[in-house]
């Protein structure tokens, strides 16, 4: 019951519109999922809108089905739009959910772009097919509040990916890290080094045997994409596990526990890792970024990375210390990259 627009898209198959291309199933699925996916059985869901047999059709005649020209592969790249018709669930004060999907070298098509935006554009570059993304975001993605503006961009990179863009400023502009992703990971993100990983699974290892049982608060941890920070054509990566500490199970002794200092056994810090291309292939070099936090300065030109420090007499004891919530209140200092161990 819960997946009956399949059958409903079975036996009410798309007309043959001269010149329209048809979304591809997969896609169909995923904006189906994202307006009907409810468990008709279950009496509490009685009220729970259901598809129309022609819903397809009024998805592209609303274009919350829109092909569009993003990656600039010759398959069309489908987007699926909540906020061209805001009745799912997926909205809120961020936005409502954006997805976009591509096709592979097979014609397979899979999602590369999720997010919830409160506005978006795709504007062109010039002399490419492909196009960018303009996207506004929550307020707090720019280290501010959420009913702020916040500007974004991405674009598809020539390594098969969606990446950060700077061109959605003329001006430089500051970004707290870690920045906004195309795909909100998980904590094993597809195509992470095997380098990040690792050390995420030393993390997780303190947790579990040192603190009898205990478990690491993924929540403070991420593992993300970076843009090209050292110039060399491969998109890098951090682990954000400044604030990441040990949870523990209901039934232990806490009073033992709290004598476990998790940052005593692993270091509680922001770090990036970055690319470097070798015959055997790419290796990994790891940049530790301390607890502090660290930003982006964005321009059309690329990313910089940049640690905060708090100016004289807003440190972190002060009643507004240097955050990623108040810049204002912070100095950054450019990281060498080049000398970086």
């Amino acid at each position: 019951m819960r997946h009956i627009w399949v059958l409903l898209f079975v036996l009410f198959a798309l007309p043959a519109w001269a010149g329209s291309p048809v979304p591809p199933q997969v896609v169909v699925d995923a904006a189906m999922a994202l307006y009907f996916d409810y468990d008709y059985a279950d009496p509490d869901n009685a009220w729970a809108p259901r598809p129309a047999p022609d819903q397809v059709k009024r998805f592209l005649q609303q274009k919350v089905l829109l092909p569009v020209h993003f990656s600039g592969q010759a398959a069309p790249d489908w987007m699926i739009d909540v906020e061209a018709d805001p009745t799912a669930a997926w909205c809120g004060t961020g936005g409502c959910a954006l997805q976009i999907w591509t096709a592979d070298k097979n014609g397979a098509y899979h999602k590369v772009f999720d997010q919830q935006v409160r506005d978006w554009k795709l504007k062109p570059i010039k002399g490419e097919r492909r196009r960018w993304l303009w996207v506004d975001l929550h307020g707090s993605a720019c280290g501010s509040f959420g009913a702020d503006a916040c500007p974004f961009a991405f674009e598809w990179s020539p390594h098969g990916h969606v990446s950060a863009s700077g061109r959605f400023t003329s001006a430089p502009v500051l970004r707290p890290g870690p920045l906004p992703q195309a795909l909100d990971h998980e904590n094993r993100p597809v195509g992470a080094p095997s380098d990040v990983l690792a050390l995420a699974d030393r993390q997780q290892a303190v947790c579990a045997s040192a603190s009898a049982g205990g478990d690491l608060n993924g929540a403070f941890r991420t593992i993300n994409h970076t843009p090209d920070l050292n110039g060399d054509g491969v998109d890098d990566w951090s682990l954000d596990a400044a604030g990441v500490y040990c949870t523990f199970l209901d039934d232990i002794d806490f009073a033992k526990s709290r004598a476990f200092d998790a940052c005593g056994a692993f270091d509680c810090i922001d770090q990036i890792f970055l690319s470097n291309q070798t015959a055997q292939g790419v290796a990994w070099r790891r940049v530790p970024l301390g607890a502090g936090g660290y930003v982006f300065r964005i321009t059309k030109l690329g990313f910089e990375l940049l640690q905060m420090e708090s100016l004289p007499g807003q440190g972190p004891e002060t009643e507004q210390p240097c955050s990623a919530g108040d810049l204002d209140l912070c100095q950054f200092i450019p990281v060498d990259l080049s000398s970086r161990e």
